[in-house]
């Protein structure tokens, strides 16, 4: 089974910034230890014109209503926690959610990594440890490396999702 990345996508402008740190310890951050969390989180924004709420927010692997509607089909039994992000110059809420999926040890010795890393050139992952995950997350990680399977990827790509990339992956 082929993998893809999910991550935010860079490339566009004026996305949110959201507190990581102030919503979880440094500690928590970096293991992603979410069940410490309320159920849902309502985090109060001021905004501008100009802002934009991607359909993928890749600090916490948040994911909006929109692109749930698809996550939600592939992570059943998946635990998850609500953040609403309550944009006072728009006054409105944005919903995301932040799911917890599987974690593995999987990034391989043949990856390409650089920066310490912060950067991987060639992602190479462990075909073994994968299971037939549909999303999987792989720990060792300063951020959440959040894997999908070809699937979960297809049916995000045929849809118009707004700030979520997809990059491929090799299994050894």
């Amino acid at each position: 089974m082929e993998y893809f990345i999910l991550q935010q996508d860079d490339r566009i402008y004026d996305t949110i910034h959201i507190p990581i740190f102030s919503i979880l310890r440094n500690y928590d951050y970096k293991s992603y230890n979410l069940e410490k969390l309320s159920r849902m989180t309502v985090i109060t924004r001021k905004g501008n014109a100009y802002e934009e709420y991607p359909d993928l927010l890749s600090a916490l692997f948040l994911v909006s209503e929109h692109l749930n509607e698809i996550i939600s089909i592939f992570a059943i039994g998946m635990e998850y926690k609500l953040f609403c992000f309550w944009d006072q110059y728009k006054n409105t809420p944005f919903y995301y959610y932040a799911y917890i999926p599987p974690a593995i040890d999987g990034l391989s010795d043949q990856s390409i990594i650089k920066n310490r890393g912060t950067v991987i050139i060639k992602p190479v992952f462990k075909r073994e440890k994968m299971k037939n995950f549909d999303i999987v997350r792989i720990i060792g990680r300063e951020k959440p490396l959040i894997l999908v399977s070809l699937p979960v990827a297809e049916a995000i790509m045929r849809r118009n999702y707004k700030g979520v990339r997809l990059i491929q992956t090799y299994l050894d």
